[in-house]
C-alpha cells in the first residue's frame, strides 16, 4: 500500500497491509462492482469496477478499481495489483447532468417542445420523437432533411420562414420564428421555433442549427 492509498482513506500501510481489502466496503457488500471483482479473480482476467467505499472516518467515496493478475517467473498467477483511484467529484458531475438531462426531458415534454438539428453541408436533419408528433407524422417517417422539413410549413408562411432561416445562417439575426405547419391529416398547428447556429472556427461558414419547436396553437 502506498502513501497515495493512506492519503486516499485515512489507513495507514501498517493498518491494511495482510488484510482482505473489502472492509472499505464496510456494511455496504451488496455491490454489484464485489461480484465482478469476484469473477474475475476466478476467471484469471483483468477487470475494472466502481465501488462505494468508505475511509476510516466513515465518509464516502467512489472508488474506480483497476484489478489485474500478476504472474510469476513460471507465468503462474500468485497475487493481483490494485490501482484505485478515487472518482467521487467525477461521479458527483455525473449525477448533476444525468439530474439536468432529466430536467430537460421534463421541461420540453411539458411545453410540447421538440428538439431537432440540421447539419448544414450533408442537409440532414435529426428529429426527436416529439418533434414528429409536434408534426403528426409516424416515429422513423421524416424524411430527414430541409425540403422534407419546408414542406410541411404552411404556404403562405414558407417565403418568410425561409428568409429569416438564411439570415440566421449569415449570422444577422437569431432564428426565433412563429409559423403554421399543415398535418398529414389538414390540421394546421402554430409553432414558435428557436435555433442557433454553430459556424466554423476556421472558415467561418455556418455547420449545424440547433432548435426547438413548441406548440404554441
Amino acid at each position: 500500500a502506498n502513501r497515495a492509498f493512506e492519503e486516499k482513506t485515512g489507513y495507514s500501510a501498517e493498518e491494511v497491509i495482510g488484510r482482505n481489502l473489502n472492509f472499505l466496503q464496510g456494511d455496504d457488500r451488496a455491490q454489484a462492482g464485489r461480484m465482478m471483482m469476484r469473477d474475475a479473480i476466478l476467471q484469471r482476467q483483468t477487470c475494472t469496477v466502481l465501488l462505494r467505499n468508505y475511509r476510516k472516518d466513515g465518509t464516502m467515496f467512489w472508488n474506480e478499481i483497476r484489478l489485474a493478475p500478476l504472474p510469476d517467473e513460471h507465468g503462474q498467477i500468485t497475487r493481483y495489483i490494485g490501482i484505485q483511484n478515487d472518482v467521487s467529484e467525477r461521479v458527483k458531475n455525473e449525477h448533476a447532468l444525468r439530474d439536468k438531462e432529466n430536467t430537460l426531458a421534463m421541461a420540453l415534454h411539458a411545453a410540447h417542445a421538440g428538439v431537432w438539428m440540421w447539419y448544414v453541408a450533408s442537409d440532414t436533419v435529426i428529429w426527436d420523437t416529439a418533434m414528429e408528433s409536434l408534426y403528426g407524422i409516424e416515429p422513423g417517417t421524416f424524411k430527414g432533411n430541409y425540403k422534407a422539413w419546408l414542406s410541411a410549413v404552411y404556404p403562405d408562411d414558407r417565403a418568410d420562414t425561409e428568409s429569416d432561416v438564411k439570415a440566421a445562417l449569415a449570422g444577422k439575426k437569431p432564428f426565433n420564428r412563429e409559423f403554421r405547419v399543415v398535418l398529414p391529416d389538414g390540421t394546421i398547428r402554430h409553432l414558435l421555433s428557436q435555433a442557433v447556429v454553430i459556424y466554423d472556427d476556421a472558415t467561418g461558414k455556418p455547420v449545424q442549427m440547433i432548435g426547438v419547436n413548441s406548440d404554441i396553437t
